[in-house]
């Protein structure tokens, strides 16, 4: 009985309003994923590629700096938008949310045009950490599909037929992955 109570204050505990939610926890993966993917970056320096593999680590670390600020904001503006009452005022902030949910994927894009260029680079003795990485964006990308269907950003289709675009949107970037 004693676990039973404990679980049912922890989920009592996580579900209240104010807690980040989906476009926080993917802009927290991502800032995640891309730091082990500089970790891997980090080690595989050698000596004739360093200048490649700084430019590199700058360019990863760039994305890192543009959506780490997400991982607040999101909520604070999702929070808003419950507490708006006028329907033109909740979806500009719905539109603000997608737009950095947007921002993130076009991040994760740029993480995976740099993979694939540095994938040869990375050590084979930490090569698991990188793909650990490369899994998070994978997961960061179905996140932010995710969360725009729940924005409400592809109004206007049947649920079919916005299930059939979300899942062609992936597979595009399932591609992307098996580099």
């Amino acid at each position: 009985m004693e676990y039973r109570e404990n679980f049912q204050s922890y989920l009592d505990a996580i579900s209240k309003p104010g807690l980040p939610g989906g476009g926080s926890v993917v802009s927290l993966l991502f800032c995640l994923g891309v730091s082990l993917i500089q970790m891997a970056v980090s080690f595989s320096e050698k000596a004739d590629e360093r200048d490649f593999l700084r430019k590199v680590w700058e360019e990863l670390e760039e994305s890192k700096r543009v959506v780490f600020p997400y991982i607040d904001k999101d909520g604070k503006i999702f929070q808003a938008s419950l507490r708006e009452k006028e329907k033109r005022k909740k979806r500009r902030f719905i539109q603000e949310l997608n737009k950095m949910i947007f921002d993130i994927g076009e991040n994760c894009n740029k993480i995976l045009l740099i993979a694939k260029k540095i994938k040869g680079e990375i050590k084979k003795s930490i090569i698991s950490d990188f793909y650990i990485g490369m899994k998070i964006i994978e997961v960061v990308i179905e996140g932010c599909l995710l969360n725009l269907q729940a924005n409400g950003c592809l109004f206007g289709l049947r649920e079919e037929e916005k299930e059939a675009r979300l899942n062609a949107y992936l597979e595009e970037f399932k591609k992307w992955l098996k580099f």
